[in-house]
C-alpha cells in the first residue's frame, strides 16, 4: 500500500520537471481508436508477483468465476432490466462471488503455499520521483487530444440517466488474456469507479460479465486492438448511462486505454501503476477528461505526476468537464 502523504508533498512536488501537454508516444496507428484515445504509458518496473502467478494455475479455476461458464455479478439487488439479452448460467451477487474467491483462494494457499492476491507493486517515493522524471525527459509527443476547458459536453460521452451510471467490469475469458486475480481488479475498479460518486452526486454501479468477452482472435497483443475486440463483442449492450471496463492480464502499447464514443476501458493487470489509480484515470478519460502530461501544476488524477501517488481528486477544469458530462 501506498502510505498517505502530507500536504508536505505539493510543496515538494514543486522540484519536478514541468513538461505541459505531453503524452506517451503511441507508436504505430493500428485503428481509429488511437487517434485520441489517451494511451497510459507503461512504468519501467516489473511487477515480480504478477510475473510469479502468471507461471501458476489461476486460483479461481474450478470455480464458476474462472470464465468457463456466463456469470453475472450485481451489486446488490441493483440489476438493470436489459441483462435479460444476455444468455447467462449464473446471476449472483459480489459477496458471493467473493465467498467463492477468499475459499479458492484458501484452498490454493493450502496447496501450493503462495497466496495468488495480486497487490500494486510498492515503489518508494524518492524512486518513484526518478523514474517519473526521466519518463518525463523521454517524452516528446504533444497530446493529440488537445487542452479542455471544462466547458464542452461530449455527443457520445456517458451521461447519467435517474442518477445512475453503470460500470461493466469485463475480464477476458480466455486462457491467453484471462487475469489471474479477478477479486483484485473488482476491487480495484470499484475503487476508482466511488471516487466519482461523492463529487459528482451521481450513483456509480459496478456489475460483473464474466465468461462473456473472449479476445482469442485478437491478433497480436496490441491494448487498442484488445479494445476494438471488447467492443466488437459487446456493442449490442450499449446504453447511454454505461461503460465498459475490461481486464487483461498483460498487453502491448500500454497499462491503460480509453474510448469514448462507445464507452470503454481497458487496463493490463501486469501494470505496475496503482490499478485503482488507473481505473479512476480511465473512466475519467470516458467523460472527456484529457491527459495533463507530465505537469506538476495540474494537480489532478489525469496528471501522470501524481497518478501513483495518494492524489485521487481533479483539477477544477477536469471536474466541471466531468460533471457537465455526467449531468
Amino acid at each position: 500500500m501506498i502510505r498517505k502523504k502530507t500536504i508536505i508533498f505539493l510543496v515538494l512536488i514543486s522540484s519536478f520537471i514541468l513538461i505541459s501537454n505531453v503524452t506517451f508516444p503511441m507508436g504505430e496507428v493500428i485503428n481509429e481508436k488511437e487517434n485520441c484515445g489517451g494511451a497510459l504509458p507503461d512504468l519501467p518496473v516489473k511487477n515480480e508477483k504478477w510475473e510469479e502467478m502468471e507461471k501458476m494455475p489461476n486460483y479461481l479455476d474450478g470455480t464458476i468465476l474462472d470464465g468457463s461458464k456466463v456469470v453475472i455479478i450485481t451489486e446488490g439487488d441493483y440489476l438493470p432490466e436489459d441483462l435479460g439479452k444476455i444468455e447467462y448460467e449464473y446471476l449472483i451477487t459480489w459477496e458471493e462471488a467473493q465467498i467463492i474467491a477468499n475459499e479458492a483462494r484458501q484452498k490454493y494457499i493450502e496447496k501450493y503455499g503462495i497466496d495468488p492476491q495480486i497487490k500494486d507493486v510498492e515503489i518508494p517515493e524518492g524512486e518513484m520521483k526518478r523514474i517519473l522524471n526521466k519518463m518525463a525527459e523521454e517524452s516528446t509527443i504533444i497530446n493529440p487530444c488537445g487542452d479542455h476547458n471544462g466547458e464542452d459536453k461530449s455527443r457520445s460521452g456517458p451521461h447519467q440517466i435517474n442518477g445512475d451510471i453503470d460500470i461493466f467490469f469485463t475480464p477476458a475469458k480466455d486462457s491467453r488474456f484471462k487475469p489471474n486475480d479477478l477479486s483484485q481488479l473488482w476491487d480495484d475498479t470499484t475503487d476508482g469507479m466511488n471516487e466519482f460518486e461523492p463529487v459528482f452526486n451521481v450513483d456509480m454501479h459496478i456489475l460483473g460479465l464474466i465468461g462473456f468477452w473472449s479476445a482469442y482472435d485478437v491478433s497480436g497483443d496490441n491494448i487498442v486492438n484488445l479494445l476494438q475486440d471488447l467492443e466488437d463483442d459487446v456493442s449490442f449492450f450499449e446504453t447511454d448511462n454505461r461503460i465498459f471496463f475490461g481486464w487483461v492480464d498483460d498487453a502491448s502499447g500500454g497499462s491503460g486505454y480509453s474510448w469514448i464514443p462507445g464507452h470503454y476501458c481497458i487496463a493490463r493487470e501486469s501494470a505496475t501503476w496503482p490499478k485503482n489509480r488507473v481505473a479512476q484515470h480511465e473512466l475519467s478519460h470516458c467523460f472527456n477528461a484529457p491527459d495533463h502530461g507530465w505537469s506538476v501544476f495540474d494537480v489532478c488524477v489525469m496528471s501522470l505526476f501524481y497518478l501513483p501517488f495518494w492524489w485521487v481528486g481533479w483539477c477544477n477544469s477536469c471536474r466541471t468537464t466531468i460533471n457537465n458530462q455526467i449531468w
